[in-house]
């Protein structure tokens, strides 16, 4: 019997439409799963959010679950549900579901990953691919939309900048807050007489000085409190972000910040340059002169200068990991990434340093190289080096011969084909030799407090699992001699545990 889990999705835009509707999706999947005893359903999954990203709350837990080894099958109305991303809904599909044995059933594509095969495979991908188009479509038609408010001067959205808000009468217009206002100004003055942004940040915790988060939520304009809980203290990234607004100039510069894709999955966004800007001047009343706004930038552009110059003469160091970390929580990879003088591995869930994961790594591998080198009968016919099959070979030829004796290809193409298939044969069997010395090395190593090469580590780690700053899984390739996989568990903080 499966421990089954049904997902439901419903986009924020789709609310009022009862078709798509969360309620129709669960009566659909139920009236599918009534009188098939092999369904036991165990959890519904339950989101209110786009489908264009997978960081979505209840599909987290999903994933938390499934990796738990709660959930045997994952069932959806249609494959729309699970996601409008082609390439990460191809990924769960493909690799995270059958990584876990998990059963995945879109009911109304009569799509069943037990049934799977390859003529399906292209049917689903390209459902997949339309759900994308359909996607970019809408957010082609947004973004066409909020350009002519850009062009007009509207304000896009929010309740404006620090220092200002919406007009009731008119929310697309700015107006000043003057109960903010005057720290625009101190702000800016504070800059110019030399103090830096951190030192700004600084001054102002001090003098107990309320964050924009926190002034923002007690006058009402933050209305969930998680949002209005953090911030207590200012910091140089406010301070900067301030500093380098335009707006308090009273002109409306919109497109300062651009993205591919208006539903874009992680939401990341780019600084465009000033020639891309739309611009629309003395669109509200000004809280700081263009004099003083220009000086200003200038000693910014001077201190980014002076980074860039440190940055220069700190070249980043090569990655020593292959592509091998990932994430416990949403089974994605982990992207690397500089943070002053150290290196990070991290996505929306989860960070390691490098340093840290660098250790467990070492620990990890020694331990297993221990277990390796205490198999003594590990030779060179042990290593589960992949074999050609000289069987097929052979077949190849022999049909190859038939077709050239029945007529049905000439004397010149079996000669041509016949030559084709040594030269494969020949090349296949260069390419074993190259990776069994190369895994003969890698298992030749010994302990060590060091972390080995990266193509050491790609021949002996399949998979690293991050779950949170202090704690990784490592899964291995099998031990020499077997066939099993071996995993274990490694923290900063406790003893290892062995899981295979």
């Amino acid at each position: 019997m499966y421990r089954t889990a049904f997902y439901v999705r419903q986009s924020k835009e789709n609310v009022d439409n009862p078709a798509q509707s969360v309620q129709n999706q669960q009566k659909l999947l139920w009236d599918f799963v009534r009188n098939k005893e092999e369904f036991d359903v165990v959890g519904i999954y339950e989101d209110i959010w786009s489908g264009a990203t997978f960081s979505r709350p209840d599909f987290l837990r999903l994933v938390s679950d499934i990796n738990d080894g709660k959930i045997d099958c994952v069932m959806v109305k249609d494959l729309s549900r699970l996601g409008r991303n082609y390439i990460e809904t191809g990924e769960h599909l493909e690799q995270i579901f059958p990584m876990h044995h998990v059963r995945f059933i879109s009911v109304n594509d009569h799509f069943d990953t037990n049934d799977y095969n390859n003529g399906e495979s292209m049917i689903i991908s390209l459902k997949n691919i339309l759900n994308d188009l359909q996607l970019r479509m809408l957010s082609q038609n947004i973004r066409k939309t909020t350009y002519i408010k850009m062009e007009r001067g509207d304000y896009p959205s929010g309740g404006g900048p620090y220092g200002y808000m919406r007009s009731k009468t008119n929310p697309a217009q700015l107006i000043v807050d003057w109960n903010t206002a005057p720290i625009v100004k101190k702000i800016f003055q504070m800059k110019l007489d030399g103090k830096s942004t951190l030192g700004i940040a600084k001054e102002l915790t001090n003098l107990g000085v309320p964050t924009p988060m926190q002034y923002w939520r007690s006058v009402g304009r933050l209305k969930s409190d998680n949002r209005g809980t953090s911030g207590s203290k200012w910091s140089h990234i406010t301070v900067n972000d301030i500093l380098r607004n335009p707006y308090y100039t009273g002109n409306c510069v919109n497109g300062r910040y651009k993205r591919d894709k208006i539903n874009e999955k992680s939401r990341k966004t780019d600084v465009s340059y000033s020639n891309e800007w739309i611009i629309t001047p003395n669109t509200h009343e000004a809280i700081i002169d263009e004099e003083m706004f220009k000086s200003v930038q200038k000693i910014l552009e001077k201190s980014v200068q002076k980074r860039r110059a440190s940055v220069a003469a700190n070249p980043a160091m090569p990655n020593p990991f292959p592509n091998i970390v990932y994430c416990a929580i949403c089974g994605k990879k982990l992207v690397r990434k500089k943070i002053r003088d150290h290196y990070l591995f991290r996505c929306d869930h989860v960070h390691i340093t490098e340093s840290d994961l660098s250790d467990l790594t070492v620990a990890a591998l020694n331990n297993y190289l221990r277990r390796v080198h205490r198999r003594t009968y590990v030779t060179k016919d042990s290593l589960p080096v992949p074999s050609i099959s000289d069987s097929e070979y052979k077949k190849n030829k022999i049909q190859l011969y038939e077709n050239y004796k029945n007529g049905d290809i000439s004397k010149m193409t079996y000669l041509q084909e016949k030559l084709k298939l040594d030269e494969k044969l020949e090349q296949i069997k260069e390419e074993e030799k190259k990776k069994t010395a190369s895994m003969e090395a890698s298992f030749s190593c010994k302990p060590s407090q060091n972390l080995p090469k990266k193509d050491v580590l790609a021949n002996i780690i399949k998979k690293i699992s991050i779950e949170d700053t202090d704690n990784a899984e490592f899964f291995f390739y099998p031990l020499p001699g077997t066939t099993t996989d071996f995993s274990s568990h490694w923290s900063m903080q406790r003893r290892p545990t062995i899981l295979g």
